[in-house]
């Protein structure tokens, strides 16, 4: 009934019809006093919760959880008779915070946060924390003359303040000085060494935001390892781990570490097998009890970009730590993790993974959902992977699997030569090349018209070329019917190509409008992507029309 009353209150006042109610004399005085500062202040289930329920508690204070609470309720009307009575509000706010602060009680104090926070920021998002402000409020005074104070205090005392603190700084990480920043990370760096978790978890919500600042010109990120002490965060931020057993149900710390990681300068990251160290338990952890989906995913994307500042490194970067953990997670078909591992294999340089190439194709057929036994090891490794894909093909295609298997073999004859790959198919039986064409690429290409990117087209179309110019033994009678289906394929319309995003725009694009972690794909947004199939092609169909002219010569 409350929250349901303080929303009424919050529409009706945006309402000309009824402003005469809150101009009458005393009428905002009232309302500010006596309904905004009393359901704004913490009620003992929300001290209970703080103490034994932090990730609850945070998810409530930061994530947009509390949308049906009081203190929600009395901010959102602070915020709403701001827009309307902003001149006439903020005078009576002011004397209010001015008397709470005067009494330095520390639940008075968490109050004059949240009235500060209100007068101060009319518009807010997630990615961006305010992105306008009062012109009545200066909030780098009100950093100077509160915030500082709380955050350089006894870091196990008044721990409220300090998130109130950290919650200040982040939300208007933009209106507030580069220096300022600095101080701030500084002081999370210490509050990661506080007693309680709870203070870990902010002290790391804190670093991941303020982090992704950018530079006023949007070059780079505007704290960098010159300014910010990343050994020491990363060391911190990592032993949060073993001070909270709970600490994987969220993503607060790995994400922070996901940040320090990404800007590590080049000394820093000749540490990174300590750090590889650590997230190598973690994953092995994972594969044994599930853990929060979001960690999950920022841990492989921590990966990602560990395994980037460290592969030039002499020793050889971090393959002796995560390789045999993605081992086990496809040897164990662990659904949840197969598509990180995949994405993390296909980065490696090869020639590091030659004594490993045996096993990793068994694994392989696996997730095939084949029963293909290996003794001797692979003598012919291509014939060997080609054999099983026909099985599936032979016995649970689907549609999407059959355009895979389509560009897949496509590439194929552009990276390895379509001579060879004909040979791979005609050694699992004579005449099986002429059938493939047939039975697969010519039935699936007119399906496959709507259903395939511009990049998609480009390959399957440079790759039928390669076939008709270099495999022309083995096509027969199956050229007309691979000169026309190509020929529709290229002029038919594309799917849609996914946008360009930078890392950070795409771990954003991860949260729907409910702040819900919704990544179905399980896409890095670190993980490198592919180079363009032979760039030196810059016209695809002209490619196709000289191959066509080739076949009919030969």
């Amino acid at each position: 009934m409350v929250c349901s009353a303080l929303e009424f209150l919050s529409i009706i006042s945006q309402k000309t019809h009824y402003e005469s109610y809150f101009i009458g004399e005393g009428v905002l005085q009232t309302i500010a006093q006596d309904v905004c500062v009393k359901n704004m202040q913490l009620r003992q289930e929300d001290l209970e919760m703080f103490e034994d329920e932090p990730i609850e508690f945070m998810k409530k204070d930061i994530e947009g959880t509390d949308s049906c609470t009081r203190r929600r309720g009395a901010i959102e009307l602070v915020r709403a008779l701001c827009r309307r009575f902003e001149e006439r509000l903020v005078p009576i706010l002011a004397q209010i915070v001015q008397s709470l602060c005067s009494d330095g009680e520390w639940m008075k104090l968490d109050v004059v946060y949240c009235l500060v926070t209100a007068i101060a920021s009319k518009t807010e998002t997630a990615k961006s924390g305010a992105t306008s402000t009062s012109q009545l409020i200066n909030v780098a005074d009100y950093y100077a003359g509160q915030v500082r104070g709380h955050l350089s205090s006894n870091i196990n005392e008044t721990p409220i303040l300090k998130t109130d603190a950290l919650k200040f700084v982040v939300i208007f990480r933009n209106q507030l000085p580069a220096e300022v920043l600095v101080e701030v990370v500084q002081a999370a760096d210490r509050l990661l060494t506080a007693r309680l978790p709870i203070l870990h978890k902010y002290a790391a919500y804190a670093i991941d935001k303020l982090l992704l600042v950018k530079e006023p010109n949007g070059t780079g990120p505007l704290l960098t390892a010159r300014v910010v002490p990343v050994g020491s965060l990363l060391n911190n931020l990592v032993s949060g781990f073993d001070k909270d057993a709970k600490a994987q149900n969220s993503p607060y710390l790995i994400k922070a570490i996901l940040r320090c990681v990404a800007i590590l300068d080049e000394e820093t990251a000749r540490h990174g097998h300590q750090i590889a160290s650590k997230l190598s338990s973690l994953v092995a952890e994972a594969t044994k009890n599930p853990a929060d989906a979001v960690h999950t995913h920022f841990l492989f994307e921590t990966m990602c970009v560990l395994i980037r500042k460290t592969e030039s490194l002499p020793d050889g970067g971090l393959d002796g730590e995560l390789m045999p953990l993605i081992e086990t997670i496809l040897s164990q078909d662990i659904a949840d993790l197969i598509p990180y591992a995949l994405q993390i294999t296909g980065w490696w340089d090869p020639s590091r993974l030659i004594s490993t190439v045996s096993s990793w194709l068994m694994l392989y057929f696996q997730l095939l959902r084949t029963w293909f036994q290996m003794t001797q090891g692979v003598e012919n490794p291509m014939t060997v992977l080609l054999n099983n894909m026909f099985r599936r093909v032979q016995f649970s295609k689907t549609p999407k699997f059959m355009k895979h298997f389509v560009v897949f073999l496509c590439r194929f004859a552009v990276v390895r030569g379509a001579e060879l790959l004909a040979k791979s198919v005609e050694a699992i039986q004579a005449g099986m090349f002429r059938m493939l064409l047939e039975k697969v690429i010519v039935t699936e290409l007119s399906g496959l018209q709507n259903m395939t990117t511009a990049e998609d087209k480009r390959t399957i179309a440079i790759g039928i070329a390669n076939i008709l110019a270099d495999a022309t033994n083995y096509v027969g009678d199956q050229y007309g019917a691979l000169a026309v289906g190509v020929a529709q394929l290229v002029e038919a319309p594309s799917a849609s190509d996914r946008p360009v995003l930078s890392p950070e725009e795409e771990q954003a694009s991860m949260y729907n409008a409910e702040g819900e972690f919704t990544n179905p794909y399980c896409r890095l947004s670190y993980a490198p992507r592919p180079d363009p199939l032979v760039p030196e092609i810059t016209n695809f169909k002209s490619r196709v029309a000289i191959s066509k002219c080739t076949f009919c010569f030969k």
